[in-house]
């Protein structure tokens, strides 16, 4: 084509070769300036808040791919040599950093066989990672750790921790390329495409729980939304509300905070700057309280022939949203300050309580916040959205329950979402922050004296027969201790068994209620104490004229015994799970022998109860 060109220029005169190119030269130029023009749109960005501005370090995006045609549906083609790992870094204010890796999609080797599948990611989780710990305990009142850590997080889910202008951005079937999301341009990916459907798992719908978007634009798909969220129930008690869900957690930077927020990609560092101004006093500690309630769902799918009606216009570096959850987060900040023994020691334990009690425990953990606390509030849905000031901690509670109870459908906002690839594959992100240092003090403690000596005494409360008329039973029953090292504990008073009763002795069916005499103590130091078993052994015997007496535990299970080597049937009981003083003090047992035919029944019961 560029020969048939060159040889036709070549055969003009010179004049009309000076017009041709003018000619051109003066077309490239108004090509030029049109594609300036009409290019200028594509960069616009909806702008952040001031408390939204997130500093950016570095991008680095794949190159886009093309596309085929495969089978009648278009999908993106990815070529061998792209991974579909895309990089992103966040430096925040207090100079630390977040990294994130979003694997879009596989290379082509290895999605073979899982592109379009819509398989689940897998390995989700936080952990952290610490170096370099230094402990310090020159001061004559405080104990004082120095360490570097590092927290990673792996996920498929988003968090939304932004105000409404970019909450408006996050709904099913928003298309985006890596780069405008992660930068917060929210420029999302437009011109003609292929039908979506919406659909929610919502009950007491008035009519379909789907709804088809011929045309899907942003306002033809919250246009949608709407008509869906429309045949919602608007009676309160018949909202099917998801549960209640909040977790606290102890933070030590803005990045870490911003991992610990969860909202990724173009969210990290807007809450966590916002929300906490960490400095460098020892004292300070810093902890966020995150409060969820899900109230409905939308989804949508890849549409069958594609989203785009030209397939070429997906790249490698295109994801979807495929979900999103609509409902009520908040996200509020305590700033603390620990200065005296008697404050750490109560505020470790009602943050203890916090973190296994959850919501229950929310009361006695504010209530031993000390004076200096500061706390700040940020609201995502429900019916007073946005930022609130710093306020008492006594309002905390109060102004919670307030945000919660009032929470409607027509209320909610994006909570959470997740992102595909234009195959339907899960979107997967690994953020990690850069190692920072942290410094935290306490008190030192008060002298301790050691843990008391724990008595564990173990006894028989009754031998009971079932309908059995010929009820003769006898045998032993025994008990032994060991530590968490193997090595056997002995009764304070010699001995070993609850109940010993020859075959010659043996019980008959007016005996129904015996009550055996044995009991046994066992006294365990703060050393043995941790990890102790103790063992109940059983060897019961019916007589009967089948010529086998013995009886079998149900359910149970046999040991060798280390005195004669005989496996004999068992019971065992951790002897951590009993703690003197508390309703954890006492335990019982039960347990019940039947003969080889199941027409003899034996139960046992008993108890184990330990004290000082």
């Amino acid at each position: 084509m560029h020969s048939k060109r060159f040889n036709t220029f070549k055969s003009t005169s010179n004049s009309k070769n000076m017009k041709a190119k003018t000619f051109l030269l003066a077309l490239l130029a108004l090509t030029y300036c049109t594609n300036i023009v009409f290019a200028q749109p594509e960069g616009r960005q909806i702008r952040r808040t001031e408390i939204n501005h997130t500093p950016m370090n570095r991008v680095m995006v794949e190159p886009a791919q093309n596309t085929m045609e495969n089978d009648g549906l278009y999908t993106a083609k990815i070529p061998d040599d792209i991974t579909g790992n895309y990089h992103y870094t966040w430096k925040l204010k207090d100079g630390t950093k977040v990294s994130s890796a979003f694997k879009i999609h596989e290379s082509a080797i290895q999605a073979t066989s899982s592109v379009g599948t819509g398989a689940v990611a897998t390995n989700k989780g936080m952990k952290t990672y610490t170096r370099n710990e230094q402990y310090d305990d020159s001061d004559a009142d405080w104990d004082c750790i120095t360490k570097e850590i590092k927290i990673t997080l792996d996920n498929d889910e988003f968090l939304t921790v932004d105000n409404l202008d970019q909450a408006a951005n996050i709904y099913p079937g928003a298309i985006y390329k890596f780069n405008n999301y992660v930068s917060g341009s929210w420029i999302a990916e437009t011109g003609d495409r292929n039908p979506v459907v919406l659909s929610t798992p919502v009950r007491n719908v008035a009519g379909d729980t789907y709804v088809t978007i011929e045309q899907p634009t942003d306002y033809t798909i919250r246009n949608g939304i709407n008509t869906l969220t429309n045949r919602f129930t608007t009676v309160p008690m018949n909202m099917a509300n998801g549960a209640f869900k909040m977790k606290a957690v102890e933070v030590n930077s803005q990045a870490d905070a911003s991992l610990k927020i969860g909202a990724s990609g173009y969210g990290f560092g807007f809450a966590a700057s916002y929300l906490f101004n960490f400095n460098t006093s020892e004292q300070k500690k810093y902890f966020l309280i995150d409060c969820t309630q899900e109230l409905f769902t939308i989804n949508t799918q890849v549409p069958a022939n594609g989203f785009f009606t030209d397939a070429n216009r997906a790249t490698s570096d295109m994801m979807f949203i495929g979900s999103v959850t609509y409902g009520i987060r908040v996200l509020a900040s305590i700033e603390t300050t620990i200065n005296s023994k008697d404050v750490a020691h109560k505020f470790d334990a009602s943050y203890s309580g916090l973190v296994a009690g959850g919501s229950v425990e929310l009361d006695s953990y504010v209530k031993n916040l000390d004076e200096q606390t500061t706390i700040k509030m940020y609201v995502v849905g429900g019916p007073q959205q946005g930022v609130y000031p710093a306020f008492n901690k006594a309002e905390l509670i109060n102004v919670l329950q307030g945000i919660f109870k009032t929470g409607t459908y027509a209320s909610a906002q994006p909570i959470k979402y997740t992102f595909r690839n234009l195959q339907g594959g899960v979107v997967m992100s690994q953020s990690a922050t850069d190692y920072f240092v942290t410094r935290s003090c306490t008190p030192k403690p008060d002298a301790i004296a050691p843990p008391p000596d724990v008595n564990y005494t173990v006894k028989l409360a009754s031998l009971n027969r079932g309908s059995d008329s010929d009820w003769e039973p006898y045998g032993q029953i025994w008990t032994q201790v060991f530590d968490r090292n193997h090595n056997e504990i002995y009764a304070i008073r010699g001995g070993d068994r609850l109940m010993a009763l020859d075959k010659s002795n043996h019980l008959n069916s007016n005996d129904g209620g015996y009550q055996p005499k044995g009991e046994v103590t066992f006294k365990l130091n703060a050393e043995q104490q941790g990890g102790a078993v103790m063992y109940i052994w059983y060897w019961l015997n019916d007589e009967d004229d089948s010529g086998d007496d013995f009886l079998s535990m149900r359910e149970g299970k046999k040991a060798r015994y280390n005195k004669n080597g005989i496996e004999y049937f068992y019971r065992l009981i951790y002897l951590d799970d009993l703690k003197p003083g508390s309703q954890t003090a006492y335990k019982m047992f039960r347990d019940e022998f039947t003969d080889e035919d199941g027409d003899s029944f034996t139960e046992v019961i008993g108890n184990v109860n330990c004290g000082y």
